[in-house]
């Protein structure tokens, strides 16, 4: 798996979500802006190997690290604050 794609999200203190590059920055993006899951851009016929030259692992790689960015944004939108953040 090449390098730029290899890390994941990963928790550090306070929950705060990093994101290791720029396809899981646009999967967080993409759904702040309400695309779903499925649609994930690397689904596209545009970029798919038989259309960019990349081969099936490093497309594979690029709609994992979509999904990663995408899966961040979906626990951060389901968390829940503590009541002490909460307003009265």
């Amino acid at each position: 798996m090449p390098p730029h794609f290899a890390q994941r999200d990963r928790q550090i203190p306070n929950n705060t979500v990093l994101l290791c590059n720029p396809i899981e920055i646009q999967g967080h993006e993409d759904h702040e802006a309400g695309l779903d899951r499925m649609e994930n851009p690397f689904f596209r016929a545009e970029h798919m190997p038989r259309q960019t030259g990349d081969s099936f692992e490093c497309w594979q790689d690029k709609i994992d690290a979509w999904e990663c960015g995408w899966q961040a944004a979906e626990r951060i939108s389901k968390h829940t604050p503590c009541r002490s953040a909460r307003k009265p």
